[in-house]
């Protein structure tokens, strides 16, 4: 939940014109992408391999390339038109998955992100990391759930909800000014 509403909170940030309710959506769903990857150990990928947990889908590469394709599934299914709106749709999709990667590297465990594959597979964290990582299994995490969401609401959410407050501010007053 926390990453989508990173990825409302940016996609917010970089479309100011009115667009489809399926933006949104696309916007809040974007983030999660990159954890698909939990998939492959299911077919014998290791969660330190380059495609394993936080590899390859959490890269810049991998988020270029899934805004992209976000993009063109946007343009087909609403027919949205503009070289400029589309732009700010792009960097919606891009930013929201990229925050993946790097809200990942403020976690305090697991073995870090491969933000620089194909280039390389090394995995990174942040110097400073105040978020709790969220478990893989279902059962774990209902057991550390509370105080899991507890810590992305004071590190994550609150800050997110400032800046739309912020945002919707800024977006009133210059309303104002205009008239």
């Amino acid at each position: 939940m926390t990453h989508a509403v990173v990825g409302y909170t940016i996609a917010r940030i970089c479309v100011r014109k009115p667009i489809s309710p399926i933006y949104w959506i696309m916007a809040m769903i974007a983030p999660m992408l990159p954890d698909l990857d939990v998939l492959g150990h299911q077919y014998g990928i290791r969660y330190q391999d380059c495609l394993g947990h936080r590899g390859a889908s959490h890269s810049i590469a991998a988020a270029f390339l899934a805004a992209i394709i976000l993009l063109v599934i946007f343009k087909l299914i609403t027919n949205t038109k503009g070289f400029l709106t589309l732009k700010d749709c792009f960097w919606g999709f891009f930013l929201g998955i990229f925050s993946h990667c790097l809200l990942d590297a403020l976690t305090n465990g697991g073995l870090g992100v491969a933000v620089f594959w194909p280039m390389n597979c090394a995995r990174y964290f942040f110097p400073i990391r105040p978020l709790e990582v969220s478990p893989l299994s279902v059962e774990k995490f209902f057991e550390q759930g509370f105080f899991i969401m507890k810590n992305e609401f004071y590190y994550v959410w609150i800050p997110c909800l400032a800046i739309l407050a912020l945002d919707y501010a800024y977006q009133r007053f210059s309303i104002r000014n205009r008239s």
